[in-house]
């Protein structure tokens, strides 16, 4: 007979003291606030509310594994994820804080010229 394993599985408390924090920085506050406001503008309030809520679903994911989406500049360590297919977050990692630090979300459809750091 076999004897059953014993599994440690670690509580949601101990994984929130893994997590990381997220930042963002003024520019990607206002890079939000400026692609609601668009979206209000030229769309619906439910495309408003998704594009919210995949917002939200990525911070989520940056806090548990922000290692997880590719270096845009390995260089400057910034790194990048697509938020929707017209949206893509930039973001550094802070080890030792702790922190994720979101730079801007850039529309794709603009000059890529203007994205700077």
């Amino acid at each position: 007979m076999v004897a059953p394993i014993k599994l440690k599985m670690c509580s949601r408390k101990q994984d929130r003291n893994m997590e990381f924090k997220i930042h963002l920085s003024a520019r990607a506050r206002f890079d939000f606030l400026i692609v609601l406001e668009y979206l209000s503008d030229k769309w619906t309030q439910k495309d408003v509310e998704v594009f919210y809520w995949k917002f939200e679903k990525l911070r989520t994911e940056l806090s548990i594994n922000p290692y997880l989406f590719s270096y845009y500049n390995r260089k400057t360590g910034i790194r990048k994820v697509p938020v929707t297919k017209h949206n893509m977050v930039y973001y550094l990692i802070d080890e030792e804080n702790k922190l994720v630090e979101i730079i801007t979300i850039f529309n794709v459809f603009q000059d890529p010229k203007k994205l700077r750091f």
